[in-house]
């Protein structure tokens, strides 16, 4: 394959530099064809057919392509393994985590004296797994799909265990771009696609979990309290809140004499909606970052990084129950917020106004309803 062949299919073109990593041309579309149709089309052969890496940029009147000569990677059987054997060891984990929670809530739902609410381990645990899980990979595999239906390369996805360290059995997981996507809202969509698609899941099962959630006595659970065998929660997000709200008004909440303990899977629900929101922070390469980055321009994002580190270590210092908040805050930015965030392959790139209201709002709720809270 000649890539100047192929550049030609699309651009007038003329070499103006090459080394053994780079070539570089100056291009300018053929005919009536906008530089961004231009350069999407060439990027759907060169990276999407060839894995090629491209970026287009502007050099005072010109535009330069710059083409890497080496190809990107392909999935070796070895990684394919590795992800194979994660994702076995991450279901394990995540199950012996639920196993292990609902022994506890057993132990203490017996200590009070309601046996009657004690839970089927293998059932619970099951449904623990899937509260954690089944959002997981939800969130990477709507990466996946929206990144390989814009044609920009990515990995599978590849899942963290975490046994006895984590409460869930996991680290969640992750997907690398192996190329930046061709356009902004390239860039937003992918970013989007996994939290949307992720929160939404996760609030369908917390919410049917709740609902199956014993009512207890007040009394009951003070006594569960004062025992260490109960704790009660003064973190949850707006959309739990509105939900048990909700279920109050429709019969299946507490009373003025009682309350609702929630069940391990609903508590995994929770917590993995509260990782959705750290991971929708505009911080560096977080799913928040991309589409920060994409909303708005490389400067503000990086301002848009310290500030919200900022916020994040400051809520915690002063808020002891959001000490979490602020350490994750912190390892994200240190892991990917030191870098400036490129944007797209196209760095001339522009999100049409019309997307940017869109997409800006649908960042701004899922932001609100994954919000921790203290109650």
């Amino acid at each position: 394959m000649n890539i100047q062949e192929v550049i030609n299919k699309y651009f007038k073109s003329v070499l103006v530099n090459e080394d053994e990593n780079f070539i570089e041309f100056i291009v300018e579309p053929k005919g009536d064809v906008a530089i961004e149709d231009a350069f999407e089309r060439l990027y759907t052969e060169l990276v999407g057919r060839y894995n090629h890496a491209i970026i287009l940029f502007r050099d005072n009147s010109n535009y330069v392509l710059r083409v890497s000569r080496r190809t990107q990677g392909t999935q070796s059987r070895r990684r394919r393994m590795i992800i194979a054997a994660l994702f076995i060891a991450t279901i394990a984990s995540v199950a012996y985590a639920g196993y292990l929670t609902t022994q506890y809530f057993n132990l203490a739902v017996l200590s009070i004296g309601l046996g009657s609410l004690k839970l089927n381990i293998f059932v619970s645990t099951i449904l623990f797994t899937l509260a954690v899980m089944a959002p997981i990979m939800v969130h990477e595999l709507s990466h996946y799909y929206v990144a390989r239906k814009s044609m920009v390369p990515v990995t599978p996805p590849m899942l963290i265990p975490a046994p006895i360290v984590s409460p869930l059995g996991t680290f969640g997981a992750i997907i690398g771009m192996k190329h930046l996507p061709k356009s902004l809202k390239d860039l937003v969509r992918v970013g989007l696609a996994g939290p949307l698609a992720g929160t939404i899941l996760s609030y369908m099962i917390f919410t049917a979990m709740y609902m199956i959630s014993p009512v207890v006595s007040y009394s009951a659970v003070s006594e569960a309290i004062s025992k260490g065998l109960m704790q009660e929660l003064h973190v949850l997000t707006l959309g739990a809140v509105l939900i048990m709200k909700v279920a109050d008004v429709l019969g299946y909440g507490g009373s003025e004499a009682s309350t609702v303990i929630l069940n391990p899977p609903a508590i995994a629900a929770l917590f993995i909606i509260l990782i959705h929101f750290i991971n929708l922070l505009p911080l560096g390469q977080l799913d928040g970052g991309h589409i920060f980055r994409g909303l708005t321009s490389m400067r503000t994002h990086k301002l848009a990084g310290f500030i919200t580190l900022a916020i994040a270590l400051v809520t915690a210092m002063v808020v002891p129950n959001l000490l979490w908040l602020g350490i994750f805050a912190l390892l994200a930015f240190l892991i990917t917020g030191l870098r400036a965030h490129p944007g797209a392959a196209n760095l001339e790139s522009k999100l049409p106004k019309k997307n940017k209201v869109i997409y800006s709002l649908i960042y701004a709720i899922l932001l609100l309803i994954t919000a921790p809270i203290i109650v």
